[in-house]
């Protein structure tokens, strides 16, 4: 522990710091300071918990406790908008279901979501998926670049998979997945039309 620096008595040393321990095979490492640097830690540990209080607008002996509410007020508020949001997907797949295209018996529904991130979009298609003899074709923008979701229900005989990565290479995209649901991108958003215009041509021709 005195790292090859020895003293004549403990009182130079000074002041220690307990920072943590962890686990090192059979034994503990400690990890602590000394002397000066104490001095120098607290400080800066003072400054950060003072800054913290002043963005919170109270005493640094309350910063902890506030801190502790407004997680939990975050987490409502999360909670709350994914509600929103499973509601909001469930009415855009309802009208999606209502202006799909018929093609025989197969509900097509094709089309660029706007307002939609990804990770929305993925749950708006397994909600399609789950309809019987549907084929959703989605495409979304986010950051520039497009992504497409490939779904269809277990009744249609349709290898989505196969088909995202057939049409995604023609843009200058990729991606893949399971003959029922694929996802790709790396496309260009101005590009998502003329995806979906694809998808549907080369959808049409194998149902």
């Amino acid at each position: 522990a005195c790292g090859g620096t020895h003293v004549r008595a403990t009182g130079e040393i000074g002041a220690i710091a307990l920072l943590r321990t962890e686990k090192m095979r059979r034994q503990t490492r400690v990890h602590f300071l000394c002397g000066g640097r104490v001095l120098e830690d607290y400080r800066q540990r003072r400054a950060v918990l003072g800054e913290i209080a002043s963005l919170l607008d109270t005493h640094y002996e309350n910063a902890p406790e506030l801190v502790e509410k407004l997680q939990a007020q975050n987490r409502d508020l999360d909670r709350q908008l994914r509600g929103q949001q499973e509601e909001l997907i469930a009415f855009r797949a309802r009208a999606l279901l209502e202006s799909a295209r018929q093609v025989g018996k197969v509900r097509l529904v094709a089309q660029a979501m706007r307002g939609l991130d990804p990770s929305a979009l993925k749950v708006l298609a397994s909600t399609l998926q789950a309809e019987p003899r549907t084929v959703a074709l989605l495409c979304c923008e986010s950051n520039g670049k497009g992504t497409a979701i490939f779904a269809r229900a277990a009744d249609v005989e349709l290898n989505v998979g196969q088909l995202l990565r057939d049409v995604l290479s023609q843009f200058g995209g990729g991606g893949g997945g399971r003959p029922d649901f694929a996802q790709g991108g790396g496309m260009s958003a101005e590009a998502l039309e003329a995806v979906l215009a694809t998808a549907v041509q080369k959808t049409l021709e194998q149902i």
